[in-house]
């Protein structure tokens, strides 16, 4: 009789940090969008897996806070059970932050906390402004990047080729925008739209890259 060799079963212990290397890349985009907010820097910053690129922020620690609550609170896509979890995460040191992510079997790429997949496969981008502090806060450089008051000129069909100009701050929420613009207009309600997407009343203007001049079409 001849002997069977087979291969030892594999482990059944799940690895603690999952690297996805060939797939993809650390989305930069979800950070490109808060260009006007903060100054990426070469330099790096953050320990393990919540590295990231330095940054200088424009605004002040507290309109920080302010975006950073922000993003967590109007994630729509994926698990809001795996927002929470990532939200954790970030403010835990890097042990229990590990064993966290373990428990909910979640995969960095490259070992970045920047992207995420979680076991379904729904992939989650975070800024690195909501991982790591600020390298410094230069307020002074607001005019500089663009923070602040800023012209944006709104169109519509019902204004009769004329648009309206509004300075507004884009660390508003749209609703702001909109209720300017009915007060001027004598309007109860309307839409806007720019490049193609319509501005949701309780995102900030800048997530919308909004730049002076710019043209944001309105249907009243």
């Amino acid at each position: 009789m001849g002997l069977c060799c087979s291969a030892p079963p594999q482990s059944q212990q799940r690895p603690q940090l999952v690297r996805i290397q060939q797939e993809s890349q650390p989305n930069q985009d979800v950070n490109l969008q808060y260009s006007i907010q903060f100054k990426i820097l070469k330099e790096e910053t953050g320990e393990d897996f919540k590295k990231t690129k330095a940054y200088i922020s424009y605004i002040s620690e507290q309109e920080l806070q302010k975006f950073r609550n922000h993003f967590w609170e109007t994630r729509v896509e994926g698990q809001q059970e795996i927002w929470q979890i990532l939200r954790n995460v970030v403010k835990e040191d890097i042990q229990n932050a590990k064993a966290m992510i373990e428990a909910m079997d979640i995969k960095l790429i490259n070992n970045s906390l920047q992207s995420v997949y979680d076991h379904k496969g729904k992939r989650y981008d975070i800024p690195i402004f909501c991982i790591n502090d600020p390298q410094k806060y230069d307020v002074r450089e607001q005019i500089k990047s663009g923070v602040g008051l800023i012209p944006i000129l709104v169109r519509s069909p019902k204004f009769n080729g004329q648009d309206l100009k509004i300075e507004i701050d884009l660390q508003n929420q749209v609703e702001v925008l909109k209720n300017q613009i009915k007060e001027q207009k004598q309007v109860k309600t309307l839409r806007l739209f720019f490049g193609g997407m319509e501005l949701k009343d309780k995102n900030l203007l800048s997530e919308y890259n909004l730049k002076e001049n710019d043209i944001v079409i309105a249907f009243l």
